[in-house]
């Protein structure tokens, strides 16, 4: 079997493993899986549209040199940070090693081959996320290009710089992984830290070009040129074929990279779990607190919540040193309340996560329905340990308005319920790394569309409504997680069996 052959169906093996186990444990076909995902990447394509329309609506075709230089430096670093970001969110929720390729080690399949098979599936979701996010980069392309030929060409380039950049953050992330786990590392602490050093790496080489100060002059070399969306930016700028050499070089770099990454293996002792804390009971001894402390000890132990608490602190504080720039500072209240925001979304997590731990609360005598109510409140309680601190030290810096912080306490508890449903309609399984990537692209889908819809509604439409818009949209996702009760029921009755 050739190795393209082999990877394909490493590939497929993998997509329909992943169907069938959301069908199975949605109680669904794999056919209404299908038009679910096809449903929500066209919610993506809309929210992708928006996003184009509100951040390029205002670029012209006709600018200075300088000028357009500069946009398309931002661009294509806004592109890089994207995909880098989304890299590691689908790195820091993929377990360390998976049932399938325990059965490949037993083959005659390569590591390489395994591993890049069973990525296939996730990178093409995470590449449909990448170009739904970036769309704003594209139309600012298409805005700097009047004519047809010049337009394709450059969104062409393009996807083909989002495509490099994916591959490159998740290539570094592998290795990274795999450098820690050699340290001998637990895993959570390996993957956060190959997630922080590979979206830092990303941000470090982008943000200067994307809140740039004064314009950039193309015709002053500078060694920060060697930098991939700036490599791939000059030659969107004219199109010069000496231009072309070092992005090309790029693309193959990537994918020596990915090939090597490939090739790692993952240490043994990168699989141990933190078993802090310790020595805890839960407030009151009854089989509801019993199950809301066993929520909450499971997911202060995994290793999406581990990344995001060293994640976050660090994105406040590049965001408290960025502020003095007058774009940031206006935009400060925004992204500080989006980094508060983030621990609870890690709530996507929890209904797969802890199914196969629901016959714990039916032994002690809970309800039927007391996973719910417990579940809602440790994904409350566990990221609030996150958020309160993050809360204080950004209105402390004046990066969050005193104002704002009852707003954005309701927007947590929007994360929540929404983070809730998303993982009700496609359940976190551990052995499943594909369900993560298209768990968490389903909430992002949800929530920036709910989100947006309400800033835009109270702004523009129903000024003054934002509170009952957002009041009304929790309820909303309350009760399509409720609604699930039944589906998540069966998920614990399956699992237990």
């Amino acid at each position: 079997m050739s190795a393209r052959t082999a990877t394909g169906a490493v590939a497929r093996a993998t997509l329909t493993l992943w169907l069938r186990d959301v069908a199975r444990v949605t109680h669904s076909s794999t056919r209404q899986v299908i038009i679910g995902v096809t449903i929500s990447g066209v919610l993506a394509a809309a929210l992708g549209a928006m996003l184009a329309l509100i951040a390029a609506g205002q670029v012209v075709s006709d600018v200075p040199p300088e000028l357009r230089t500069s946009m398309l430096r931002s661009s294509f670093g806004g592109g890089t940070i994207t995909a880098a970001a989304i890299a590691v969110a689908v790195g820091a929720s993929a377990p360390p090693r998976t049932a399938l390729q325990n059965l490949m080690d037993l083959l005659p399949v390569s590591r390489a081959q395994a591993r890049l098979g069973q990525l296939i599936p996730t990178f093409a979701i995470s590449l449909a996320y990448t170009v739904a996010l970036s769309t704003s980069g594209g139309l600012v392309l298409v805005r700097l290009n009047p004519e047809p030929a010049m337009r394709v060409a450059a969104i062409a380039l393009y996807g083909v710089m989002l495509v490099t950049a994916l591959v490159l953050s998740t290539a570094l992330m592998a290795l990274l992984y795999s450098a820690a786990g050699a340290l001998r590392l637990p895993h959570q602490y390996s993957i956060a830290i190959a997630g922080a050093l590979t979206l830092g790496a990303a941000m470090a080489a982008s943000i200067p070009d994307i809140f740039a100060t004064q314009p950039a002059d193309r015709t002053l070399r500078d060694p920060l040129d060697l930098l991939p969306h700036r490599a791939f930016a000059s030659l969107a700028d004219g199109f010069a074929f000496f231009d072309a050499v070092l992005p090309a070089l790029w693309v193959v770099a990537a994918g020596g990279l990915m090939w090597a990454a490939s090739r790692t293996r993952t240490v043994a002792a990168a699989s141990k779990r933190p078993a802090l804390p310790r020595g805890t009971r839960p407030p009151m001894l009854t089989p509801f607190w019993g199950h809301v402390w066993t929520e909450s000890l499971i997911a202060m132990r995994s290793p999406q919540f581990l990344t995001v608490t060293l994640l976050a602190p660090v994105a406040m504080a590049g965001l408290w040193a960025a502020a003095r720039h007058p774009v940031v500072a206006m935009l400060a209240p925004s992204l500080s309340a989006a980094i508060v925001v983030l621990p609870f979304m890690l709530a996507l997590y929890a209904v797969g996560r802890t199914a196969p731990f629901g016959w714990i609360a039916r032994a002690a005598g809970a309800g039927a329905g007391a996973h719910l109510g417990a579940r809602l409140v440790a994904s409350l309680a566990v990221p609030a340990l996150l958020a309160v601190p993050l809360t204080i030290i950004a209105a402390a810096a004046g990066l969050l308005p005193l104002e704002n912080i009852a707003t954005t306490a309701l927007r947590c508890l929007l994360a929540t319920v929404a983070a809730l449903v998303a993982g009700s309609l496609v359940p976190y399984s551990e052995q499943q790394p594909l369900s993560a990537t298209a768990g968490g692209f389903v909430l992002a889908v949800m929530y920036l569309l709910v989100s947006l819809g309400i800033t835009w509604v109270s702004t523009d439409v129903l000024p003054g409504a934002e509170l009952g818009l957002t009041l009304a949209a929790i309820a909303l996702f309350a009760g399509g997680y409720v609604l699930l009760a039944d589906r998540g029921r069966g998920i614990h009755e399956l699992r237990a069996s």
